[in-house]
This record gives C-alpha cells, sequence and structure tokens, in this order.
C-alpha cells in the first residue's frame, strides 16, 4: 500500500510539472513521440497578446488542476485455482479551464501497479521494480494488437483529449457512453467511434475531480 501511495504522488507532481511547464513550452509528448494536447500558455503570455490585441490589460483567467482516481477493481482474492493478486490502477488528470469551464488543455495518465503472491500468500512481486504509466510505456503496453481500431492506448487517450479541448468540462463529463461491462463504460460519441475504444469510466471522475480542484 505505501508502494501504491507513493507511486500516486510521483504520478501528481509528475503531471502538475508537466501542466505548468507545457503552459510555456507547448504540450508534453508521450513516450512514443506522439504529441499529447497542448496546454495553455501562461497567463503572462495570454495577458500580453490579450492587451496588443485589444489595447487593454485583459488577465487570462486559466485554471489548472489535478485529479487522481485510484481503483482496485482489478485485485483478486483466492481461490482453489490461484493465489491472490493486488492490483491498483492510478488514474492522473490534469487539466486547465477558463473561467466558463471550457477546457483549454487536458493530459491523462494511468499507471497499473500489480502484486502477486504465491499460495501461501507470500508476495512474488520485486518491491523495488519500476512501475511505468501507460505513456512511459508506449508501443509498449500492447494494446494495437488487441484493439478492434488498431490504436494503442496512447494514441486513443489523444485522441480523447483533442476531443475534449474547446468543450465546457460539464459537456465532456456529461459525454454519450456505453456499458462495456459493468466496471467500464467507452464512448457513444460519433466522432470518437473511429478513435476511442477505451474505458472513459476512470477517466472522466479524474477529469471532473481536477475540474473540482481547479484553480
Amino acid at each position: 500500500m505505501k508502494r501504491f501511495l507513493a507511486l500516486s504522488a510521483v504520478l501528481s507532481v509528475m503531471l502538475a510539472l508537466a501542466a505548468c511547464g507545457s503552459q510555456t513550452n507547448g504540450g508534453p509528448s508521450s513516450s512514443s513521440g506522439s504529441s499529447a494536447t497542448t496546454m495553455p500558455q501562461s497567463s503572462s503570455s495570454l495577458s500580453d497578446s490579450g492587451s496588443a490585441e485589444s489595447g487593454t490589460d485583459r488577465p487570462a483567467d486559466i485554471r489548472t488542476g489535478l485529479g487522481t482516481v485510484i481503483s482496485l477493481a482489478g485485485s483478486k482474492g483466492a481461490t482453489d485455482s490461484a493465489p491472490a493478486s493486488s492490483m491498483a490502477e492510478i488514474t492522473v488528470c490534469a487539466a486547465s479551464f477558463d473561467s466558463d469551464g471550457t477546457i483549454l488543455g487536458v493530459m491523462f495518465d494511468v499507471a497499473e501497479a500489480g502484486v502477486e503472491y504465491d499460495e501461501d500468500g507470500a508476495m512474488t512481486t520485486d518491491p523495488n521494480a519500476e512501475v511505468k504509466t501507460k505513456r512511459q510505456l508506449g508501443d509498449d503496453y500492447g494494446m494495437k494488437k488487441v484493439s478492434g481500431i488498431g490504436k494503442e492506448w496512447y494514441e486513443q487517450v489523444d485522441a480523447l483529449q483533442e476531443w475534449m479541448v474547446g468543450k465546457n468540462a460539464e459537456e465532456v463529463l456529461g459525454m454519450k457512453t456505453a456499458a462495456r461491462d459493468e466496471n467500464a463504460d467507452v464512448p457513444d460519441e460519433e466522432e470518437l467511434k473511429s478513435s476511442v475504444t477505451i474505458s472513459v469510466t476512470e477517466l472522466l471522475q479524474a477529469l471532473e475531480k481536477a475540474y473540482e480542484s481547479a484553480a
């Protein structure tokens, strides 16, 4: 559990720094080289831009928030045929909004931290092993070969992010979804059917938390 909490904290700091850095340097990139959705410029940059266009100082009202969701749904108790295993799926969202709640920039990442045990209940997973996020894994995550649309996880989440930018947060949180199973919903928006088939359940929950915490 300490490992899970530490990983959550690291992810939070990582994405917070990515959001702040991208406000002046452009959007962060995934480990595979694909560009994630660009986060907005800094407030000072936008103020200067607004002043040049209108001739008056017009401070930008940009609010950035961070949301984290931890799910243990992947954990399994011991059975007669298999030992117990635990899985913490940590979803993090960094997002920026204007005063009306319009999404100006958003970035998601997910880490799956699993622990395996033997039949005697002893942990067989190395607690010091590196846990990479889905973005860090890039093509090595292996979703493309089983995806019905032939796209890797980072490609799908990048497409989702691009769809979100420019829309109101409440509109995005109310997006049409279809149940894939009892724990997951997939997008049912026409614009996303050919590009996003991953579950958005935790992603939307993390976005909602980022929206609520934006300041």
